[in-house]
């Protein structure tokens, strides 16, 4: 049983990020009421949110009374891969994630519609990752098919992260089947046998140099360093115990931010060890930090910390201090909704991966909105 404030919460969150996957979390909390579901769809007509928030306060709550749960909400959203909706409840609800239920961990039949918006902002994401004289590599890699899915894969690809080589490889972070896989500019798969000793499964990819690349783990505290060539592991580096560490490399500086502590560290990087040089906090930021997913360090030192719970881009100096916040309503800012990505140019202007408003946002270097497409 959970508090009515708790649920509440919890309905506002499902209703601001998942309400359009409200008709599968319906069909999963209570599968005999299609005649509600319809009557809902027909009172709020091109409505989504208003359907998503009466389905679940008229209808589930109603019917499940002191019974209803935010855990009950959670399990839901973890079966239909609704992940980061799930993650955020359990965060604002003060839910311990739960285990993964074996449902989760079945091969899916085809790509749900979140996995194939969550790819298509990965792939987003490597646009801006490219400089202007690499721009044939992303016209060849935008017009044509990179097939994720290998022979020896288990389960369906759930891309994590992209990252791109100057040669125009393509290493990506496969979490489902627990590896980091490596294709060429046409899209053939680079590597012999992709990387499986990964002992977790593998979230953020980053160019440490032309021969290798860094890879952070789920609930762990050591960055793998594989070979470019052949994706073989040379070395563990330690670093702060993260539950979500996401991570970016720029020169010998390496940032690692957690979702889950909220925190983002900044290391130096010496003989592939690191050395941590500053912490920043959530109460450090404009507005605190809730969620920090994708981190960024531009050519000029500044650090962009992308939070998709406050729909916020916050800029920092290596030292920790703020410097600048786009979103969050601020005047004169495009409001982001469910952004994911975030990255800079030869330039330093800033790009924003804004999924739900399915556009790239750019900014001057100094946090001003240019234009988006």
């Amino acid at each position: 049983m959970s508090s009515d404030i708790d649920l509440e919460k919890a309905f506002d969150i499902i209703c601001d990020k998942s309400c359009d996957r409200w008709e599968d979390i319906a069909q999963k909390l209570s599968p005999g009421n299609q005649t509600r579901i319809a009557s809902l769809k027909q009172e709020y007509r091109d409505n989504l949110r208003q359907q998503c928030y009466n389905y679940l306060t008229r209808v589930w709550w109603e019917e499940q009374g002191d019974e209803a749960s935010v855990q009950e909400l959670c399990r839901v959203l973890g079966e239909l891969r609704l992940n980061r909706t799930k993650s955020l409840v359990e965060k604002v609800c003060n839910i311990s994630p739960a285990k993964i239920s074996k449902e989760e961990l079945e091969p899916q039949s085809s790509l749900t519609q979140e996995e194939v918006t969550h790819l298509s902002d990965r792939i987003r994401t490597l646009e801006t990752k490219l400089s202007e004289k690499d721009n044939t590599i992303v016209k060849r890699l935008v017009y044509s098919t990179i097939n994720l899915k290998l022979p020896s894969d288990t389960k369906n690809p759930w891309i994590e992260d992209i990252a791109v080589d100057e040669a125009g490889d393509v290493f990506v972070t496969d979490h489902d089947n627990n590896c980091v896989k490596c294709f060429d500019d046409k899209g053939q798969n680079k590597w012999i046998t992709h990387s499986r000793n990964l002992n977790k499964p593998p979230h953020n990819v980053s160019l440490v140099n032309k021969k290798f690349i860094a890879v952070t783990k789920e609930s762990s505290n050591f960055l793998d360093i594989l070979r470019t060539n052949d994706g073989v592991k040379v070395k563990e580096v330690e670093h702060e115990p993260c539950l979500q560490p996401c991570l970016t490399i720029r020169s010998d500086t390496v940032v690692i931010s957690d979702a889950f502590t909220r925190k983002v560290h900044i290391y130096k990087m010496f003989n592939y060890n690191l050395t941590k040089v500053h912490t920043i906090s959530p109460l450090m930021a404009k507005p605190p930090i809730w969620l920090p997913h994708h981190v960024h360090v531009t050519s000029d030192q500044k650090l962009l910390v992308s939070d998709w719970a406050t729909e916020t881009v916050q800029a920092f100096t290596l030292q920790g201090d703020h410097i600048f916040t786009y979103g969050a309503s601020k005047q004169g800012c495009r409001q982001l909704n469910y952004l994911y990505g975030v990255c800079s140019d030869p330039a330093n202007n800033i790009l924003i991966a804004d999924n739900m408003n399915h556009s790239v946002i750019l900014l001057t270097p100094d946090g001003q909105f240019v234009k988006y497409r």
